[in-house]
């Protein structure tokens, strides 16, 4: 048996790979799916990655937003307080699948708390990147915020779709 030195040199990959896993994270997420290789490897030169342990808080409901998260590796919980101090999941997140979109657009805060349920490596792409990028990159930076709006959109007409059916629910048991 190897040990901890020696077992993380032969586990290592190669950094080719590492990077070509990294383009392809970002070329599955809606926002960038559209943009050309070279387009999204800009992306990927100034995006962030970190990684976070099991129950590890990503950021909490309330504070300010400044960024948007993708999960490269692991699983991410999304969570709500109630009134009452309950906290109830809205969603549980993989590979992929990214949150905190509007943190890209503007200073408001958070309407969730994200927990990493695994240990999980998430890229983070924030609202400095986005604006530098819309001095250095105008036509880039015009197209991810088109597809960022069309994902928003997206996002809204599901959330009004279970808005309807939940009141429509609660007015059954009501009536």
């Amino acid at each position: 048996m190897f040990d901890g030195i020696w077992s993380n040199i032969f586990r290592s990959r190669p950094k080719e790979d590492d990077e070509e896993d990294l383009i392809e994270v970002l070329k599955s997420t809606p926002i960038f799916s559209e943009l050309s290789d070279r387009e999204v490897r800009r992306i990927a030169s100034i995006a962030y990655q970190r990684t976070f342990d099991e129950g590890e808080v990503i950021f909490r409901e309330g504070q300010t937003a400044a960024g948007m998260y993708i999960i490269r590796r692991g699983e991410v919980r999304i969570l709500k307080r109630t009134p009452e101090g309950e906290e109830v999941v809205l969603g549980e997140l993989g590979r992929g699948d990214f949150f905190g979109e509007i943190g890209l657009l503007y200073k408001v805060p958070r309407t969730a708390s994200a927990v990493a349920k695994t240990r999980c490596q998430l890229i983070g792409f924030f609202r400095p990147e986005l604006l530098d990028l819309m001095d250095r990159d105008p036509r880039l930076a015009a197209k991810l915020l088109f597809h960022l709006g069309r994902v928003l959109a997206q996002r809204l007409v599901q959330t009004n779709e279970q808005y309807e059916r939940a009141l429509r629910r609660l007015r059954e048991v009501e009536g």
